[in-house]
């Protein structure tokens, strides 16, 4: 009887234990208090990817973007790039999720359209989050504004990530991508 070898790869999207670095979310369950994630798009052509660039105001008065290099489903390199710690939303609102920016420490909201940050959580910085198979993610601020929902514009020069309302056309899709250490 002749010897059998066998090989088996085991690689870091089907082995969670192993992965290390900034993954795509393709399930809601993937997510939990605590963790932290970088909000990306892709031009609508989707030929090139953006991440939101790392804040350099408490204030800003856009949410520019960084262009970023996938490799598979997952981000090669981060610098740049904002990174987010996962909250619970306001108790009013369960079920929902706040973004804490990591390089302002304050509260990803909406105001009239913008995304901005602010010190304290309140109902415009309480997120709905859904993920598809796919990874495209819809995220849904509890604001009272007409434009509730995070999209990716890349019609014009400076790439730039806001709110809109959810029937707006014409934007590039959002992921959520993960750490795991």
């Amino acid at each position: 009887y002749g010897a059998t070898s066998v090989s088996v790869k085991i690689g870091q999207k089907n082995n969670p234990s192993v992965k290390t670095g900034w993954f795509l979310v393709t399930n809601l369950s993937e997510l939990e208090v605590g963790d932290k994630v970088i909000i990306a798009a892709k031009s609508v052509d989707e030929t090139i990817d953006y991440a939101i660039k790392t804040y350099t105001s408490s204030n800003p008065s856009s949410n520019p973007a960084i262009e970023i290099e996938l490799q598979g489903d997952s981000i090669s390199s981060v610098e740049g790039v904002e990174q987010f710690t996962l909250e619970s939303g306001l108790a009013d609102y369960a079920g929902t999720w706040a973004f804490k920016c990591d390089s302002q420490s304050r509260y990803l909201n909406v105001t009239s359209g913008s995304l901005k940050l602010k010190s304290t959580l309140a109902q415009e910085g309480s997120w709905t989050i859904d993920i598809a198979a796919d990874g495209k993610a819809t995220l849904v601020s509890k604001t009272t504004n007409t434009k509730t929902t995070i999209m990716f514009n890349d019609a014009q020069a400076a790439k730039t990530f806001a709110s809109y309302a959810p029937t707006a056309t014409g934007k590039g899709a959002i992921y959520l991508y993960k750490e795991y250490k």
